[in-house]
């Protein structure tokens, strides 16, 4: 008898835990679809650029970045879990930044003016929704999208 009681104990625990994780995404929130992809530029994987769906109509971003192959998964709520389904515009940018304050001497120096622009390492036109070129639609279900970008 002792056996029933803990088996249905360990039962209603396991369904309990089921029904709480059925449900992940909080009320009134749009549900969203897994969207990877891989961006390349001139046949070679892009790492550490900035992938962002940007909704048409005005609805969410979604945003990514990109690995050491080029591949890239977005969020829009949490990490991780995809766009919501619907019509974007693509954007994909990389820039580098002056990272080096020491002045070559290993100890800070401050600026003498305001800081150069960021230098793009992709053609500009990537970086704007308007000239990208760049549209995407995301269905129900995982996606796969990828970039190939030219000069």
């Amino acid at each position: 008898m002792k056996r029933l009681r803990v088996g249905a104990m360990v039962a209603m625990v396991g369904v309990g835990s089921m029904l709480v994780g059925c449900n992940p995404r909080p009320a009134g929130r749009p549900a969203t679809a897994p969207v990877t992809g891989v961006v390349r530029f001139d046949g070679e994987a892009v790492a550490g650029a900035t992938v962002s769906f940007q909704a048409d109509g005005g609805g969410r971003s979604a945003t990514g970045i990109t690995d050491a192959q080029g591949r890239y998964q977005l969020s829009t709520f949490a990490r991780g879990d995809g766009a919501v389904p619907g019509s974007y515009k693509v954007i994909v940018m990389k820039y580098s930044m002056p990272d080096d304050t020491s002045g070559g001497q290993g100890e800070y120096v401050p600026p003498q003016g305001p800081a150069p622009p960021p230098k793009h390492l992709l053609p500009e036109k990537y970086a704007a929704a308007k000239t990208s070129g760049l549209d995407a639609t995301v269905a129900d279900g995982p996606n796969t999208i990828n970039f190939d970008l030219a000069r």
